[in-house]
Order: structure tokens, then sequence, then C-alpha cells
């Protein structure tokens, strides 16, 4: 199977808590993914097509947060609180968690053509849906 360690060691690594929302440094761990999926190595076009929705998945979360604590504090209110940002919050570190196990689960021998449904359905409904 494809080797996936650097994106596994990095997806390891990605968590997200109230303060760090809107931080250059979660920025940059996003951006390391990114540039880590696209350096893995693979004749696997369903591969390479599930590492980009799982960066676009996490992106999604982390933008939705960061744009919550925004217009929280430009003082636009409802829904704009950390209330509204902690289940986007719990979202996202969800989504991080699930990616360490599927990178697991591909490394393992499982095939990441599974997975694209899902991130499929998030992609075209990202507030109802889970990656």
């Amino acid at each position: 199977m494809t080797d996936l360690p650097e994106v596994r060691t990095l997806a390891a690594d990605l968590s997200l808590t109230e303060a760090e929302v809107d931080t250059a440094e979660k920025v940059a761990a996003m951006a390391e993914l990114k540039r880590a999926t696209l350096a893995v190595a693979s004749t696997d076009a369903n591969l390479t097509q599930w590492l980009s929705e799982e960066h676009y998945a996490g992106g999604v979360l982390m933008t939705a947060a960061t744009m919550n604590k925004r217009a929280e504090l430009a003082g636009k209110g409802n829904p704009f609180n950390a209330v509204s940002r902690g289940e986007l919050i719990a979202r996202y570190n969800g989504w991080a968690a699930q990616l360490v196990e599927r990178i697991d689960a591909v490394d393992g021998g499982a095939a990441p053509a599974q997975f694209l449904p899902q991130l499929a359905r998030f992609r075209a409904d990202p507030v109802h849906v889970l990656p």
C-alpha cells in the first residue's frame, strides 16, 4: 500500500481549541497537511481524490469556525457565538480523529474509494452532513 506516515503524523497533530481558532499556526498546519497529501506518490486516482477531499473537509470546518469567531468579534451576534463555534470545533476535531482512522485503514489495505461517497455528501451539504 502507499506509504502515508507523514500525512498520518500531521493528521494526528490536528486539533482545534477555542483559543486556536483563527491563528496562523492552525492555518499553517492545514497548509502542511495539503503539502503532504500532494506529495503522496500513487497511481491510485481514488487515493489522490480521497486525500484532497479530506483536506477540503477540514478546511471547510476550520474556515467556518474562523468566520464564526470573526463575526462574533465584529458584533454580529447570534448565531455567531462561542456555543455554535464550539459545535464547529467539535466537528473539526471529529474529522481530524476520523482522518487518522481512515489513514490507518487505507495503510492497512482498505480502499480509499469507500470514503469518497461520504465526503461527496459533505461537499454537497457541509452544514448537515459529516465528512
